[in-house]
């Protein structure tokens, strides 16, 4: 799946305290090709995380849900 943003959708989680919704995409061919961001109600991306590699997105991802996804 993609985002409107044209990232591909790896996983999506929401924080259980402040019902923010947050992605983790990638993005091919970037330097930084793993990203975390909030998504709004319409879907839009923004206040992104960007990483090297997956395991420090899916780390920050958790933080930024507030809980353990692996």
């Amino acid at each position: 799946m993609k985002l409107k943003n044209g990232a591909e959708l790896k996983c999506q989680q929401t924080n259980k305290t402040t019902g923010e919704r947050f992605v983790l995409g990638y993005l091919a061919g970037r330097t930084t090709p793993w990203v975390t961001w909030a998504v709004d109600e319409g879907g839009y991306a923004y206040w992104g995380h960007y990483f090297c590699d997956e395991n420090s997105a899916v780390l920050d991802l958790e933080k930024r849900v507030g809980s353990d996804i692996l």
